[in-house]
């Protein structure tokens, strides 16, 4: 049991550096890509969608799971996310 914590531990540890790497990378790309009149506003953008994804995220992974059926993450995140990104 004990080694099964250190794991999943370890995994979360990993998780959370990524994590903090893709909204530290965004923050250091805003200032190269947007005009200074609207970096307010991007990073603004850029917390609310992180802070929504956050929140949203599990509590959309549980309803999934609990009402319809793990099977379903699968198909959201192989299937039709991949096909949504290309059309938009």
């Amino acid at each position: 049991m004990v080694q099964v914590c250190l794991q999943v531990n370890k995994k979360h540890i990993i998780r959370a550096n990524g994590k903090l790497g893709l909204y530290s990378l965004s923050m250091i790309i805003l200032p190269e890509v947007a005009p200074l009149k609207y970096q307010g506003v991007v990073s603004s953008l850029i917390g609310v969608v992180l802070a929504a994804a956050g929140v949203l995220g599990p509590l959309i992974g549980g309803v999934l799971t609990q009402y319809a059926s793990w099977r379903w993450v699968f198909w959201i995140k192989f299937v039709a996310l991949p096909e949504f990104c290309v059309k938009y």
